[in-house]
């Protein structure tokens, strides 16, 4: 307790957790035992400051959005994982690499729900365009196709949202390209 370790062995299990739930296996259960085992992994052994703090921090996120999606508290829970990915962002992960770029793209996610759900809804979706289109500069710099092909997806439903179809099509050709250019055939 209290190593690097043993911070790493309590991800790894909340990480399995997380699958576990989205196997449909006690989905809210397993999702509140790995939000408590990523809370355990910052407490008892990652080092403020660190990647691997912030990937606690971030995989709490996600949890939270999935426990949203599934009803629990969804507001609560959506503001959280907001909070969660920006301490993420200021905490660990180095600008301008994939794993900052993807909590950018989890808060985008996280508000565009928000939106849907009614909460201030056009700042909400405003926001979460802006940390889909710094993201997706992040993943054309670092080369990052998969990441860039669903922050393209992400923002083709936001622009379906507000009706803006030009918009939305213009996302989805692109990343049906991008997704051509790595194809394995």
């Amino acid at each position: 307790e209290g190593t690097p370790d043993y911070a790493s062995a309590l991800m790894n299990e909340g990480n399995a957790r997380k699958t576990l739930a989205e196997l449909g296996v006690n989905p809210i259960d397993n999702l509140n035992k790995a939000i408590e085992l990523y809370e355990l992994a910052r407490e008892k052994g990652f080092k403020e400051g660190t990647p691997s703090y912030a990937s606690a921090l971030m995989n709490e996120g996600v949890a939270r959005q999935s426990l949203a999606d599934l009803g629990v508290n969804p507001i609560d829970n959506l503001n959280k994982s907001i909070e969660l990915n920006k301490l993420a962002r200021e905490k660990g992960l180095r600008e301008g690499t994939p794993d900052y770029a993807r909590a950018l793209t989890n808060e985008g996610n996280a508000r565009a729900t928000l939106a849907i759900l009614g909460v201030n809804p056009t700042e909400n979706l405003n926001k979460a365009i802006n940390l889909y289109n710094q993201a997706r500069e992040l993943f054309k710099k670092t080369d990052n196709k998969i990441g860039l092909i669903g922050v393209m997806y992400n923002l083709s439903n936001i622009y379906i949202k507000q009706e803006n179809y030009q918009e939305a099509y213009n996302e989805l050709k692109e990343a049906i390209e991008e997704l051509e250019k790595i194809r394995i055939y």
